[in-house]
């Protein structure tokens, strides 16, 4: 029995699959079956030699060792926490619910910026669900707070 090559896809803008990611033997096995058939068939563990065209393409210039990331402009400092919202928190209340009403956006609203759904915000600002580190960046980017603001206690 042939064995599945392990495929990732990756959603476009309107959240279906515009692409997939595949393992190199892979590629080279379609190239060379020309089409999908090869990729039911197990991959070599050591591709023979193909055409030039069926390399993947050189690493762009200056990408790799010498490549310097460009210094990001210095941010300005936050507006400091108001009272109002300080004293919500502190109470006790879920600061993603706090500082999404202080913004004066609906639940509605607040997913729509970060992809989710009106349900999953109100199960994060109830507390049945408690969002991940990369579910709170995403929150307080679309609430325009620092990430240390959004994470629940």
């Amino acid at each position: 029995m042939a064995s599945r090559p392990h495929v990732q896809f990756i959603a476009g803008a309107d959240g279906r699959p515009a692409f997939a990611v595949l393992d190199i033997n892979d590629y080279y096995a379609l190239l060379e079956g020309g089409g999908s058939q090869a990729l039911a068939q197990p991959a070599r563990e050591e591709p023979q030699a193909l055409p030039s065209w069926a390399e993947p393409p050189p690493p762009p210039a200056g990408f790799g060792a010498e490549f310097e990331m460009p210094q990001m402009p210095p941010q300005p400092p936050r507006e400091p926490m108001p009272e109002a919202v300080q004293k919500r928190i502190d109470a006790g209340e879920n600061p993603i619910l706090v500082w999404r009403e202080y913004k004066d956006l609906t639940q509605e609203a607040l997913a729509g910026f970060i992809g989710f759904q009106e349900d999953d915000i109100e199960a994060f600002e109830s507390g049945e669900i408690t969002p991940s580190v990369e579910i709170c960046q995403m929150l307080a980017m679309a609430l325009d707070v620092d990430f240390e603001d959004v994470i629940p206690i």
